[in-house]
């Protein structure tokens, strides 16, 4: 999920025109943000490494709560290595994201309710000593800030001192009680109340990122959960935890095991697409786009059904918009197209749909669809992007039934979300819609 580094785009504006601008090359906000599209790939709108392969840091929804006669929203911060892949090495190819301190939460959120909160609650249960620092509940300010260029986005910020801790801090509060509990409070005859208000998505997901001290790590991801009450509810305070100091009776009972994170959110139809950690989902980022070339009704081995071909090209404006990018800017304006990912809308689509071929570049393409999200997939397309600008490249593949036989059964009005991707490294890989 990346989304930065694209603020030295405001002088290529001018340049590119309209049309680029509308592919996140017009300023420190893009066309793509002012729509409305979430998650937002613009997202936090700084110059910091926000990739989730790099860091451990993760955020997910805990509960709603009431605490001191105000009501909070409340979320986890929780510490993975094992999620972050680019993590599991040691030597100068570990990045230096892996190993840093937390000292700041933001979460894009809906401007109308900037002013609805003005207080964080850190440590909500939590009574305990951890490296010597002891631990308990504190309420602190909250700071949000309207975007200059967009009245309808805003930021909000926890950054007090108290929310800073080592890695080896947050590490034990997750082993202890799933993560470090950070609350925000939802103040009173107020429009906004429940996350779906704030970041203004019915699915209730929450865009975040958490930085470290310097600034120069922000991963950067979405949470969210769909059977969390809707407004806040009072909720009795959990048990304190036992401080590190305090020895427990005779005869000592084995420690309990690590409680390991909860898995993130179900990964359903109507969440963030594509449903992956990629670097940057920026339109400027990849020049590689499809669109619907044809759709024909043949009859192959007996069955009828739509066979449908994508035209994958080059968008020029794409490109150029690329390729003014700032050389620390994550992108991929030269390399071939990997993989595109189209989103069913139908999940019951997975068995009708055949193979692929690759028309003007020879050679069949083998579908796949993800085991947990409905995805379908044309993976190892290896196109050349030399090759897209010699001439036409088509990707054709047909329904078969019995499910689905036509592309409007798989995707709502013929018009499927895809993303494509320039490795199995996902660096790049902006959405968009194939029609």
């Amino acid at each position: 999920m990346s989304k930065v580094l694209l603020l030295a785009l405001l002088g290529a504006a001018a340049v590119l025109g309209a049309s680029a601008e509308s592919l996140s090359a017009g300023g420190r906000r893009s066309l793509l943000q002012r729509s409305g599209a979430f998650p937002d790939p613009e997202f936090p709108f700084c110059r910091c490494d926000a990739r989730m392969r790099a860091s451990p840091y993760r955020l997910k929804v805990d509960s709603n709560i009431t605490y001191g006669g105000q009501s909070w929203l409340c979320f986890k911060v929780t510490v993975n290595l094992a999620s972050a892949t680019l993590c599991n090495v040691t030597g100068p190819t570990r990045p230096k994201c892996c190993d840093e301190d937390m000292a700041k939460i933001e979460f894009n959120i809906d401007a109308q309710c900037v002013k609805d909160t003005n207080n964080a609650l850190l440590f909500y249960g939590v009574n305990t000593t951890i490296l010597g620092k002891t631990y308990s509940p504190v309420v602190t300010v909250i700071s949000g800030d309207v975007d200059k260029d967009d009245s309808s986005k805003a930021v909000l910020r926890i950054s007090s001192s108290e929310l800073k801790m080592p890695q080896a801090v947050a590490s034990e509060m997750t082993k202890r009680i799933g993560g470090v509990p950070v609350c925000f409070n939802v103040r009173r005859n107020r429009q906004c109340a429940t996350l779906q208000d704030y970041f203004k998505n019915p699915q209730a997901y929450a865009q975040y990122a958490i930085f470290n001290s310097d600034k120069k790590c922000c991963p950067t991801g979405v949470t969210g959960s769909t059977n969390i009450p809707p407004g806040p509810v009072t909720q009795s305070p959990p048990p304190p935890l036992v401080p590190v100091a305090q020895k427990p009776p005779s005869p000592p009972s084995p420690a309990p095991p690590a409680v390991s994170p909860p898995p993130p959110p179900p990964r359903a139809p109507g969440g963030p697409f594509p449903y992956c950690n990629c670097d940057t989902r920026s339109g400027s980022s990849n020049p590689w786009r499809a669109t619907i070339a044809n759709k024909t009704m043949v009859t192959t081995s007996g069955r009828t059904g739509e066979r449908v071909c994508l035209r994958l090209f080059i968008d020029a404006d794409a490109s150029r918009a690329c390729n003014a990018l700032p050389a620390t800017a994550f992108k991929c304006c030269k390399t071939p197209l990997h993989k595109i990912e189209l989103r069913a809308d139908n999940t019951n689509c997975k068995s009708s749909v055949g193979p692929g071929q690759l028309t003007g570049h020879g050679k069949d393409v083998p579908v796949t669809w993800d085991s947990s999200t409905p995805v379908l997939k044309f993976t190892n397309l290896a196109i050349p992007i030399e090759r897209a600008a010699a001439g036409p490249v088509f990707l054709c593949f047909q329904f078969k039934g019995p499910s689905c036989t036509r592309l409007t059964d798989m995707c709502t009005n013929g018009i499927c979300r895809a993303a494509v991707f320039e490795s199995a490294s996902n660096t790049c890989c902006p959405p968009f819609d194939v029609k």
